[in-house]
């Protein structure tokens, strides 16, 4: 049983690369912003609307402890923005027997502030491109946070992505 975690900026492309890496018959893939556009959907919402942001982040919770009690292999992608909720995931999945695996999807800051910009062009999610210093500083934090991931000993093998 596995429990993968793929970790990148805003815009470093985690959804595209579990997208084209992993099968939803080996894993259940756990996205937020995939199930966001289904509870919108279901609501009447707009489809990348945020108001129903922590009903989805409550789901993907919902979802991974059933995951885990089921024993099943399961991926899910985040910034590490919410990084005790990230500790308490790996914590959860090693005390189910889980063995985890943290992907770091590895970008410029050039290509995080190309690909979020395209992406808040199509979805209206993201940062704007006057806030480019914005995506410079999460990507630098979530190197510092990913460094103390792997310093807890909850993370049993660690990969990196790079896209330059």
């Amino acid at each position: 049983m596995e429990f993968i975690f793929v970790v990148g900026t805003i815009g470093s492309g985690k959804s595209t690369y579990i997208k084209e890496t992993f099968s939803p018959e080996e894993y259940e893939i756990i996205e937020v912003d995939d199930i966001l556009k289904m509870i919108n959907k279901e609501c009447g919402y707009p489809e990348y609307s945020i108001l129903r942001l922590k009903d989805a982040l409550n789901y993907v919770l919902m979802r991974l402890n059933r995951c885990f009690k089921e024993k099943r292999n399961c991926i899910n992608a985040g910034t590490l923005r919410g990084f005790k909720g990230t500790v308490n995931k790996f914590t959860n999945a090693k005390r189910h027997g889980f063995k985890t695996k943290l992907i770091h999807i590895d970008v410029s800051d050039e290509i995080a502030i190309k690909q979020n910009f395209e992406r808040k062009s199509i979805t209206g999610q993201g940062v704007d491109l006057e806030n480019r210093e914005k995506i410079i500083i999460i990507n630098k934090e979530l190197k510092e946070k990913i460094k103390k991931l792997k310093e807890m000993d909850i993370v049993d093998e660690f990969e990196v992505i790079t896209k330059r």
